[in-house]
């Protein structure tokens, strides 16, 4: 069943007795599964450019979260479109992303 789905990115700091680290997380959601990855290392995405949030949620943070996998899986199951850090991508913007999925 298709839903609205949604990719936030989120600044975590987590504190380990005397040492703090803080770490870029991306947070994916709809109305059926909720998983999120940490994407802090570097060059894996620019947060800069919210495309490439979501390349890196189809490329690395599924991954790390069945929910996150199960949530992209559906963008491109069902030809949707997808919520980035509060602006919305119609399927038309981003299928290219999905291109590879299309030639197998």
């Amino acid at each position: 069943m298709s839903n609205l789905a949604f990719i936030e990115t989120v600044n975590v700091t987590k504190t380990f007795e005397d040492d703090s680290k803080a770490r870029l997380e991306v947070k994916v959601w709809d109305n059926y599964a909720e998983g999120s990855a940490d994407c802090s290392a570097d060059g894996l995405v620019d947060i800069e450019d919210e495309l490439s949030i979501l390349q890196f949620c189809k490329d690395y943070a599924s991954e790390d979260s069945k929910a996150v996998c199960d949530v992209i899986d559906s963008l491109y199951e069902y030809e949707k479109g997808v919520n980035i850090n509060g602006t919305f991508y119609s399927w038309d913007e981003i299928k290219h992303i999905f291109k590879d999925e299309e030639n197998e």
